[in-house]
């Protein structure tokens, strides 16, 4: 039986009780995070293994947060995008709207904030990284598109394990399958211990 995990929760910038601000989808978040990891271990030099567990949008900068190699034992990462462009293409085209709005939108970020769409990519903060991840991913997303946990399994280049989550929409596996999502994670982390993880998809 493992030892039990203390959390350490914080708002992503513009959320919760942070001030308002634009979401860069993952390219200040995930920098503020790395920050984050510096201070808790800072803090708690005490800490043994330090692990990240994000969901939906944090999940996202969860996986941009290890292109800047945090000292961090592992991360799980549910139903993150891989790509927020292909993701707005894709769900303008499931609702019969012109594609040119992406383009479009893309534009306006760019004038308004300095940021291009083209940058919200957390799939390119994979490459090289070490950390063993688990993906989780439901596989009746309609937010984002269930393949993207397979883009960033197969893109992975640490120890990694991708589980899809049977009826479950987005960022709902926790909810559907309670039980199973324990056994996952718990199983997850078992496998890193016992250092056998080659790299298994279920």
């Amino acid at each position: 039986m493992r030892a039990a995990y203390r959390k350490i929760g914080f708002d992503i910038r513009g959320h919760g009780e942070d001030e308002p601000t634009f979401a860069t989808h993952g390219i200040l978040e995930g920098k503020d995070l790395a920050e984050l990891i510096k201070d808790t271990r800072k803090r708690y030099p005490q800490i043994s293994e330090l692990g990240l567990h994000g969901e939906s949008f944090g999940a996202s900068t969860t996986i941009e947060a290890l292109a800047y190699e945090p000292d961090v034992d592992f991360a799980v990462s549910d139903c993150a995008f891989a790509d927020l462009k292909s993701v707005l293409v894709q769900k303008l085209s499931s609702a019969h709207m012109p594609g040119f709005l992406v383009p479009l939108a893309d534009i306006g970020v760019r004038v308004r904030y300095g940021y291009s769409l083209d940058d919200m990519r957390p799939i390119d903060a994979l490459d090289g990284n070490t950390v063993p991840i688990l993906f989780i991913q439901g596989d009746s997303d309609t937010i984002v598109p269930p393949q993207s946990a397979r883009e960033l399994y197969d893109r992975a280049t640490s120890k990694r394990e991708l589980h899809y989550v049977a009826g479950a929409d987005h960022a709902e596996s926790i909810l559907v399958a309670p039980e199973e999502y324990r056994e996952v994670v718990e199983g997850f982390l078992g496998h890193l211990e016992a250092t056998d993880l080659e790299g298994s998809t279920k």
